[in-house]
């Protein structure tokens, strides 16, 4: 038995929790630092009016008159999430996020992702083979557990398989609970829509032009034929509508992390004066990691505006490292990635995937890197022997474009 625990619009959900002013007033979370700041989180009131998330917040502004706009803080989400993720692995070692949906860009998603609840927080929980009254008792629990805790409540779907469970979650309003049974899947997914499915928007289009509005609709397609439009993916579409999912939960590993807090007395913007914070935080970190013989594989820097907003960034190193210099130097660069338009308040440095340190033999001969100039000279020989023809540079243009084919232009070498 799978259990999705979905707690509808995480970010606003947490925002709401921790800022009783709200009071389920609809609300947008906004990045700052965008001279057309886009909606990047929804609350449930601001839902029901219509607002999306990847809207322009004037957009959002015209849909409803009355909407608080409040900063986003991301650093807020990436805690709670651990906390939950915690929680459930209290009930099995099976414990899994859904991928975070990706990221909007100019209004519009560039990956498939789930068409429902947009922004939710979804986990799914494997806790072995469970008869029904045993499956909603431990359902009920967990929801307890949850509320209790983290004071956010979830919506609980129970299936034989993970799509169902989570289009069970889907359906759901906050407190309920919903248990799907065995070799009852394709009957409860029928009426639900193509759009739950891991699916692009111009896959959704096209069988919306097919008149293929729900996954009962898309099940009666003869598997050849949505071969033909989506290739592989085509089957494992039918397979999803299906209820025949053979996804697996994976196991929890949880992040061995220290963290380290530092609170400005007054909100600070000068550069210098925020590294001298990172170095005295970094100080402290690798003292514990060097007391217990350990090295970090990740840094997370999270920092908390005047504003009432957050940035974060996070980086995972090539190799675990405990050498404050090298961390110290890593996070300076972290920091300058960071849209900053206000003075920060708070600084937090987290070092993650915590290992035990080894002790490494260092190569006596090291390899060289090869220059330039001689690439440069066996290019050549390469063209003098097949031709000039058979080579080309591959100049990138448009990191940015949607399409990879499109990123880079070919550029034919010039024979020697």
């Amino acid at each position: 038995m799978i259990l999705c625990v979905r707690v509808p619009a995480f970010g606003s959900a947490i925002e709401e929790r921790d800022n009783p002013r709200l009071g389920g007033a609809p609300f947008v979370l906004v990045e700052t630092g965008s001279s057309a700041p886009i909606v990047a989180g929804v609350s449930s009131a601001a839902l029901r009016e219509g607002i999306r998330a990847g809207t322009t917040l004037r957009q959002a502004q015209t849909l409803c008159r009355g909407l608080q706009v409040v900063a986003a803080n991301p650093a807020r989400t990436y805690r709670a999430n651990g906390e939950l993720m915690d929680i459930l692995a209290a009930f099995s070692p099976l414990v899994e996020m859904e991928a975070l949906p990706p990221p909007i860009s100019h209004g519009r998603r560039v990956q498939p992702a789930l068409g429902s609840g947009e922004g939710d927080g979804v986990w799914f929980v494997n806790p072995g083979r469970l008869r029904r009254e045993q499956g909603l008792e431990l359902a009920d629990i967990m929801r307890d557990v949850i509320l209790n805790e983290t004071r956010l409540d979830p919506a609980i779907g129970l299936a034989s398989n993970r799509f169902t469970a989570r289009v069970a979650a889907a359906s759901l309003s906050p407190h309920e609970m919903l248990l799907v049974p065995r070799d009852g899947e394709r009957e409860f997914l029928a009426p639900y829509p193509v759009t739950l499915l891991p699916i692009y928007p111009e896959q959704a289009r096209q069988l919306h032009l097919l008149g293929i509005g729900t996954l009962g609709e898309l099940t009666r397609l003869p598997t050849s034929a949505l071969g033909d439009l989506f290739g592989k993916q085509g089957a494992a579409f039918k397979r999803l509508a299906e209820g025949r999912d053979t996804t697996s939960v994976r196991p929890y590993i949880p992040r061995r992390a220290e963290r380290a807090i530092r609170q400005l007395d007054d909100p600070v913007e000068d550069r210098t004066i925020l590294l001298n914070v990172i170095e005295a935080l970094v100080a402290d970190l690798t003292r514990r990691l060097e007391t217990r013989g350990q090295m970090a594989g990740e840094l997370v820097l999270a920092v908390s505006l005047a504003g009432g907003g957050s940035q974060l960034a996070e980086v995972a190193l090539r190799q675990p490292s405990a050498s404050a210099d090298h961390l110290t130097r890593t996070l300076a660069q972290m920091l300058d990635t960071l849209r900053l338009d206000e003075a920060i308040a708070e600084v937090e440095v987290t070092v993650g995937r915590i290992v035990e340190a080894e002790a490494r033999q260092l190569s006596l001969f090291p390899a060289e890197s090869v220059p330039q100039d001689r690439l440069r000279e066996v290019l050549r020989l390469l063209v003098a022997r097949h031709g000039a023809e058979t080579f080309y540079w591959a100049d990138l243009t448009t990191p940015d474009a949607l399409l990879p084919e499109r990123r880079f232009q070919l550029r034919q070498v010039e024979a020697a």
